[in-house]
């Protein structure tokens, strides 16, 4: 799915999927992101901090 347009998004839900740290990358231009859940994913503690540090306002829940 292509997100790249969707730059007023506030929320994106990933539970379960199969995204990975890598994956992440892709969404560091939704800049009005507030709340992303990665829970059951492939994402790890250093992927999600890594992406704090791009998106600092954004609330992760993994």
């Amino acid at each position: 799915m292509n997100l790249k347009g969707l730059t007023k998004l506030s929320g994106l839900e990933l539970w379960g999927t199969q995204i990975t740290d890598a994956g992440l990358v892709h969404l560091k231009d939704l800049t009005n992101l507030e709340t992303l859940s990665l829970a059951y994913t492939q994402i790890t503690d250093e992927g999600v901090k890594k992406f704090q540090e791009v998106l600092p306002n954004c609330n992760i829940i993994h």
